[in-house]
């Protein structure tokens, strides 16, 4: 086997697609802890406002199985187990969802602020109170089966 050294754009081609790699498993692993195994792909549109010198966001994630079928929060997984969410609750709440993540606080202010944490740690999203204005969101789609490609799966570096 022969070997070659890679270019620099190889090289930040190669991070950027780690770096996306990497983003994925995280996107992956929250939408299964909390939408369940049927999840097949997962739209997530964030609205970034800058706010007192930093960036806050607002997040709604639309998740899908194979037949295009929307799925909601699953509560049955046992990430949902310690939140104490009253029948009447979930239907109410399974009435208005749209996919606003701030659209939980109808479950509860403790499952709320675990789900916001629980975005900010797996999806790295920033929440804020009040997002204002009309700013255009970011969207990214994920197929939750289908990693991201990387072109160099193996680098070798001399010892």
């Amino acid at each position: 086997m022969s070997y070659r050294l890679l270019t620099p754009d190889e090289i930040i081609r190669l991070g950027h697609e780690l770096e996306e790699y990497r983003h994925w498993e995280q996107v992956r692993d929250f939408v299964l802890t909390l939408y369940g195994p049927d999840a097949y792909q997962v739209e997530i549109s964030v609205l970034s406002v800058y706010n007192d010198e930093t960036y806050n966001e607002r997040a709604n994630i639309i998740v899908t199985d194979q037949q295009g079928n929307r799925l909601t929060y699953d509560f049955s997984l046992p990430w949902w187990a310690s939140f104490e969410i009253a029948p009447e609750q979930r239907e109410e709440f399974l009435k208005y969802d749209e996919g606003d993540v701030s659209s939980a606080y109808m479950l509860g202010t403790d499952v709320s602020e675990a789900l916001e944490a629980f975005c900010t740690e797996k999806l790295g999203i920033e929440f804020l109170e009040d997002v204002g204005g009309s700013l255009e969101p970011i969207t990214s789609t994920y197929l939750i089966e289908t990693p991201p490609a990387i072109s160099h799966s193996n680098v070798y570096v001399e010892e």
